[in-house]
């Protein structure tokens, strides 16, 4: 990294971690199940806090050629106060002008992830669909997240991945991270032979991606003996009159 970006990363950084521990409660863990929100309007204030959690769109970054742009959430979100909310940090990739993923890009990112962090519960997610020429970039920015998780040991970073990832494509280190989403839908062409997997071991081959999986409203599929966390994507508008609710109100 150049000299003026590694400066720059660490005053910002400095800010940041500041603000965060002076802001942060001590973290605790999400509930079981936690509905994901993307960006639509979303009226949540009938949901209960005693059944779910939510995990929001917060923050967009989208990489094209050598530069990162950043944009906030525009579409409103009601839920109540008390519910338990982790914010999300998308990156999406211009295919027209592929990214350069330099240094300049990283900063932004991580940038990103600090001040999703410094106004979260203790949580916040990445959602980063990294295709294999961008691992390398992936594992980099999860190296520069460190110092974040060092100083502020209340934040808790969970991050999605693909569900081809936790079968024998395993690359990313859990050791980086506090939580891994496999997301068991929308697999393409590797969905038969994991959902045949799952079907028959019940768990993933990378003991890390276990614990929490995403699953599709109205997509049933086998999860892991020992998952302990469930987040649900609903492609529609999350309502009181869902089939999430209709299957959880017992």
């Amino acid at each position: 990294m150049k000299p003026m970006l590694l400066r720059m990363r660490i005053w910002l950084s400095g800010l940041l971690w500041l603000t965060c521990l002076s802001m942060c409660h001590a973290a605790t863990s999400p509930p079981e199940t936690m509905l994901w929100v993307w960006e639509r309007p979303t009226d949540l204030r009938w949901l209960s806090p005693d059944k779910a959690g939510v995990a929001y769109l917060r923050t967009i970054v989208l990489l094209s050629g050598e530069q990162a742009a950043v944009s906030q959430r525009r579409q409103p979100i009601h839920m109540p106060a008390t519910l338990f909310k982790i914010p999300v940090v998308h990156v999406d990739i211009d295919n027209l002008h592929p990214p350069t993923l330099n240094d300049a890009q990283l900063v932004t990112l991580v940038t990103a992830v600090e001040k999703a962090a410094a106004a979260s519960q203790g949580w916040v997610q990445l959602d980063f669909e990294a295709r294999y020429s961008q691992r390398d970039f992936y594992l980099r920015l999860l190296q520069a997240l460190q110092p974040l998780r060092l100083a502020a040991p209340q934040i808790r970073l969970s991050v999605t991945a693909l569900a081809s990832w936790c079968m024998q494509d395993a690359w990313l280190d859990a050791k980086l991270v506090d939580e891994i989403v496999p997301m068991l839908f929308r697999m393409h062409r590797d969905g038969p032979a994991i959902r045949d997997h799952l079907a028959r071991q019940h768990q993933l081959p990378v003991a890390a991606c276990n614990q929490s999986v995403g699953l599709l409203i109205g997509d049933p599929v086998t999860t892991p003996h020992n998952t302990r966390r469930r987040y649900w994507f609903n492609p529609g508008d999350w309502q009181a009159t869902t089939r999430f609710e209709k299957e959880n109100s017992k």
